[in-house]
């Protein structure tokens, strides 16, 4: 996408083990009530651009930055239900982006 789509276009479509795993504990201490679908993803949608320059610096990667044209729509996942129903507030964005490049690292 071009630099302008990037800022706009927000991200939270990512999640890690250790915020799935507090989701699930939180559901089995929480949940009393058949079954339900919940989307779950990160708190705090950010600009794609961010996304890919946290990445870029927390693996002190020296890589350019390519921007192509698409036509591909990107996306956040709205999280208000999981929020709102069960009070469960899942990591930010930029720190589950965080904990997934520094454990990978080397």
């Amino acid at each position: 996408r071009r630099s302008s789509d990037l800022k706009d276009h927000l991200f939270n479509n990512v999640t890690d083990v250790f915020d799935l795993g507090r989701g699930i504990l939180f559901l089995i201490n929480q949940w009393k009530s058949g079954f339900e679908i919940f989307n779950l993803a990160s708190r705090k949608p950010i600009p794609l651009i961010e996304v890919v320059e946290q990445i870029r610096h927390l693996s002190h990667s020296q890589s350019a930055i390519v921007e192509k044209n698409t036509s591909q729509q990107s996306f956040h996942v709205n999280i208000e239900k999981f929020q709102q129903q069960l009070y469960f507030e899942p990591d930010m964005t930029e720190s589950i982006i965080e904990r997934f490049v520094l454990s990978n690292l080397n």
